[in-house]
C-alpha cells in the first residue's frame, strides 16, 4: 500500500507543478501548435515514467523502431488495464492522443492534460458521438497527430487473449491514409486491476509491431485490416505468455 501512496503523492505534486507548466504550454501554442503539443507530450511522459518506476514493474519493450517519428499513425492496442496507456504513451515520438470514455473528462486536472495531448472523448451512450469521434480521429491524423485506440472497446477481464475488435476505428486510418501500428500489451492488469487499489510490481510486456500501410486500401478492406491487426496482436500475446 505504501507504493500506492507514494505514486498518488507524486501525481499530486505533478498536478501542482501544472500551475507553472500550463501557462508555458499555452504561450507556446500561440506561436506553434506542434511545439505546444510536444511540450505537453514530454510533461505527461515524465509523470508516466515516474509512475512506472515507482510501481516496480519489470518492463519488456519491443519494436520501438516501429513507433513513427515523422508520420502520424493509428496505434491499435489491446486493453488489459490502466498501465496499457502508460506503457504505450511513454514510447510515443510525436503528438499522440488516446480515445477515452467521456467520463474521464470530468476528472479535475487530468481532463485539461488530456486536452493538451489531443485526447478524444467518446460518449458510449450517445450514438452520434461515435460519428463525431471518427471525424475527430480522421482530422487529427490528417493534421499529423497520432491516435491511440483500444479496438476491443472496453477492458478485457476474461482469460482470453483478446475480445472481439470493433472495425469502425480502422476505417479512420483508411480515410486518413495513415498507417496502422498494432500494439500488443500483456500482464498489465497484474500491476493494478487484479488487486485494486493496490499497485504491485509485475512483469509487463509491450511490443510495437510493424506498421501496416493503408494508403492503397479501400473501404471494403476495413474488415480484413481489422482481422489482420487482431491476428498479429494475438500471436504476440501468445509469445509473451511463452516467455514468462
Amino acid at each position: 500500500m505504501i507504493r500506492t501512496i507514494v505514486i498518488v503523492f507524486a501525481v499530486i505534486i505533478f498536478f501542482l507543478f501544472s500551475v507553472i507548466t500550463v501557462p508555458v504550454i499555452l504561450i507556446a501554442g500561440l506561436f506553434d501548435r506542434y511545439t505546444r503539443d510536444m511540450i505537453a507530450l514530454r510533461c505527461v511522459q515524465f509523470i508516466f515514467r515516474i509512475i512506472l518506476f515507482l510501481s516496480g514493474a519489470k518492463i519488456t519493450v519491443e519494436g520501438t523502431e516501429h513507433v513513427l517519428k515523422d508520420r502520424a499513425a493509428l496505434y491499435a492496442l489491446n486493453h488489459r488495464g490502466f498501465f496499457d496507456i502508460l506503457l504505450t504513451y511513454v514510447n510515443m515520438k510525436r503528438p499522440s492522443g488516446f480515445v477515452s470514455k467521456i467520463e474521464i473528462k470530468k476528472v479535475p486536472f487530468l481532463n485539461f492534460w488530456m486536452y493538451f495531448v489531443r485526447c478524444i472523448f467518446l460518449d458510449r451512450n450517445d450514438p452520434k458521438s461515435s460519428m463525431r469521434t471518427i471525424a475527430d480521429m480522421t482530422g487529427r491524423l490528417k493534421a499529423g497527430c497520432s491516435v491511440c485506440i483500444c479496438p476491443e472497446g472496453t477492458r478485457n477481464r476474461t482469460e482470453q487473449n483478446l475480445l472481439p475488435f470493433k472495425s469502425g476505428s480502422f476505417r479512420v486510418a483508411l480515410r486518413a491514409g495513415a498507417p496502422v501500428v498494432p500494439v500488443a500489451v500483456y500482464n498489465t492488469n497484474a500491476v493494478l486491476e487484479d488487486h485494486f487499489p493496490r499497485i504491485r510490481p509485475a512483469k509487463v510486456y509491450i511490443s510495437f509491431l510493424e506498421p501496416i500501410e493503408t494508403a492503397q486500401l479501400k473501404k471494403s478492406d476495413t474488415d480484413a485490416l481489422c482481422q489482420q491487426v487482431y491476428a498479429e496482436i494475438d500471436r504476440k500475446i501468445e509469445s509473451f505468455k511463452q516467455a514468462q
